[in-house]
């Protein structure tokens, strides 16, 4: 979902597992065409996991989510 806005930019359909949020939303980005700029992606605290964090690192992009306290 493009953020200023609250447009649907793409879609991604998968079964609800506990991951299937954040796989779908790698799978999305993964579709982005590559910038030389770096791309930043908001994301709440449900997405502050290792494996997410590192997929979007390898994806060249920065991840500005709502951090887990503790």
């Amino acid at each position: 979902m493009e953020n200023r806005y609250g447009l649907i930019v793409d879609l991604d359909l998968a079964i609800a597992d506990g991951r299937a949020e954040r796989d779908g939303a790698l799978r999305l980005l993964e579709r982005k065409p590559k910038r030389r700029a770096k791309r930043t992606v908001a994301a709440d605290k449900g997405y502050d996991t290792r494996a997410f964090v590192d997929a979007c690192r390898e994806l060249g992009l920065k991840l500005a989510d709502a951090a887990k306290e503790g």
